[in-house]
C-alpha cells in the first residue's frame, strides 16, 4: 500500500473546515483507480496541515497526481491555502492497539519524519517492530502507529496517534531514547512535528486493508 502526504499552509494560520474538501476533492478521489481512504491533519499552532491519502500502490497515487493535482492547486488557493509539498512512501509497517476501534477526528499525532540512506532503511525498520512499537504499547493513550518508507529517496516517516495531547507529550520521554538509537543507525537527524486529525474518510470494506502492511 502506496500513502501519498500533501501539506499546506493557511493564510490566516488557522486550518479550514472540511466542507470545502468534502464537496470538491473526495468525490474526484473516490474515482480514481486505487484509491483508499483519506484522513486531514492539521496543526492549530503553526496554521498547517494536509491529508494523507491511502493508495493501492504508487501507480495510482501518481497517475491520480497528474490527473488532479493543477486543479487541487487552484481549488486549494480560492480557498487561503498553499500546497508545499507532496511525497510518498510504501507502508512497511502498522499497528492498532484496538482492532475494533473505527477511525475518527480528534486523534492526536506525533510524525517522527528523517531520510535515510536506503541501505539502512532495514535496520531501522526493524527497530520500529522489534521496539518502538511495544514501547508504544506500554504508554497511556496509544492508538495506532504507522511507518511509511520511501526506497528511492530514503524518507520515512513513523506516526503514532494519541487519544490526548497530554497522553502524547508524556508518551514523547519514554520513546526520546529509541529515537536517538534510530538516528545512530540512521545516521541521521529526526524532524519531529504534532498535529490532530480532522475528517476521515475510510470505508469499512477497506478498514482492514489499511491496517495491514
Amino acid at each position: 500500500m502506496w500513502i501519498q502526504i500533501l501539506r499546506l499552509k493557511f493564510s490566516d494560520q488557522a486550518p479550514q473546515g472540511s466542507d470545502q474538501f468534502e464537496k470538491n476533492a473526495l468525490p474526484m478521489l473516490k474515482q480514481a483507480p486505487g484509491f483508499i481512504g483519506v484522513v486531514l491533519i492539521a496543526n492549530r499552532e503553526t496554521g498547517e496541515g494536509g491529508s494523507v491519502a491511502y493508495w493501492q500502490d504508487e501507480q495510482s497515487a501518481e497517475a491520480a497526481e497528474s490527473k488532479m493535482g493543477e486543479l487541487r492547486k487552484a481549488q486549494l488557493s480560492e480557498q487561503g491555502m498553499t500546497e508545499t509539498e507532496v511525497h510518498g512512501g510504501e507502508l512497511v509497517l502498522t499497528d492498532v492497539k484496538d482492532p475494533n476501534r473505527q477511525p475518527q477526528a480528534g486523534l492526536f499525532l506525533r510524525s517522527n519524519d528523517a531520510t535515510i540512506e536506503p541501505a539502512k532503511l532495514d535496520p531501522v525498520i526493524a527497530l520500529m517492530r522489534d521496539k518502538v512499537i511495544p514501547e508504544l504499547r506500554k504508554q497511556p493513550g496509544y492508538v495506532n502507529a504507522n511507518m511509511i518508507v520511501n526506497r528511492k529517496t530514503g524518507r520515512s516517516i513513523i506516526s503514532s496517534g494519541w487519544e490526548t495531547a497530554e497522553q502524547r507529550k508524556a508518551s514523547n520521554v519514554a520513546v526520546s531514547g529509541l529515537r536517538g538509537e534510530a538516528e545512530d543507525i540512521a545516521g541521521a537527524k529526526v524532524k519531529v512535528e504534532e498535529w490532530e486529525t480532522g475528517f476521515t474518510y475510510i470505508p469499512p470494506e477497506a478498514l482492514a486493508r489499511v491496517r495491514q502492511a
